[in-house]
């Protein structure tokens, strides 16, 4: 699952990603498989983001609800963003690997998310909860870690990302 951009592109490029110690070595290896979940956290904290991680395996479906609708509101509010870390294919898109794209906004009454999808080839979705879970579940195979969310937010912002 290796990416189309040369990792010396965009944020790569970044100083802050290259001097600090915990986010260079990813520089050569997410182009090479593609990134987990802990590996984008610490990505974001290089570019002063500031943001939390939730593994799926930590909570059951009502505490992942709890967890998007709080951080949704949030949002909403222009305080931060919600970034799933899912496995494609569980969801019904195509036929591919573990997977990251932004939550922009949950549905109470359908229980559904809308993923704004960020591959080129794959339409954005509203995502039925329990689906999104078992997505989620499915564990990075080079981490050993069940996929999840990234709760983020700039520094300097109002935001508070969702502690876990």
């Amino acid at each position: 699952c290796g990416m189309d951009v040369p990792p010396e592109a965009g944020v790569f490029s970044d100083p802050r990603v290259r001097a600090t110690p915990s986010a260079a070595p990813l520089i050569n290896s997410v182009a090479e498989r593609g990134m987990s979940l802990l590996e984008l956290i610490t990505l974001a904290r290089a570019l002063d983001a500031r943001c939390e991680g939730l593994h799926a395996t930590s909570v059951d479906v009502a505490g992942l609800r709890a967890a998007l609708s709080a951080s949704l509101q949030k949002q909403g509010e222009g305080m931060g963003i919600v970034i799933a870390n899912y496995h494609m294919t569980q969801i019904g898109q195509p036929p591919f690997k573990g997977h990251f794209s932004p939550i922009v906004a949950f549905n109470c009454s359908s229980d559904r998310v809308l993923i704004l999808d960020t591959w080129p080839h794959t339409e954005s979705s509203w995502v039925p909860i329990p689906v999104l879970y078992r997505a989620m579940l499915d564990i990075d195979k080079d981490s050993g870690l069940s996929r999840g969310l990234v709760f983020a937010a700039p520094q300097g912002s109002r935001a508070r990302p969702q502690r876990i």
